[in-house]
């Protein structure tokens, strides 16, 4: 993976920000192992399209690097927000999931290449 360290970083960061900000908005105490599990969860999770979809070839960017997967997945996050049998921290985790995997995603819009609308 070339740009794994890349991803890793800014998927390490939207997790840890987005604990810092569900820990603000819920007046939740600073726990400083939540935040590691959260940057390593970011971290992972958006290292996971490259795992998926091996950068092979300069054309790897299938379904699951595409602007129709962040629709899936936005919508896939909306429906768990509605779903009323998860705790909020379950929707919390796989929000933050979410935002890592399109961490990934945005990050890769950037390049040149861009993304596809649909592989």
């Amino acid at each position: 993976m070339p740009n794994s360290k890349e991803h890793a970083v800014i998927g390490a960061a939207v997790g840890i920000g987005a604990w810092f900000l569900y820990c603000r908005w819920t007046d939740r105490r600073f726990d400083f192992l939540e935040y590691l599990l959260a940057g390593g969860a970011g971290a992972t999770v958006a290292l996971l399209p490259d795992l998926f979809e091996p950068a092979l070839h300069p054309n790897h960017r299938g379904l699951l690097h595409s602007y129709t997967f962040a629709g899936a997945l936005t919508y896939a996050t909306k429906r768990v927000w509605e779903n009323p049998t998860l705790s909020e921290k379950q929707k919390v985790q796989w929000s933050i999931g979410s935002l890592a995997y399109l961490s990934h995603l945005f990050a890769d819009g950037q390049t040149p290449k861009g993304l596809p609308l649909i592989s």
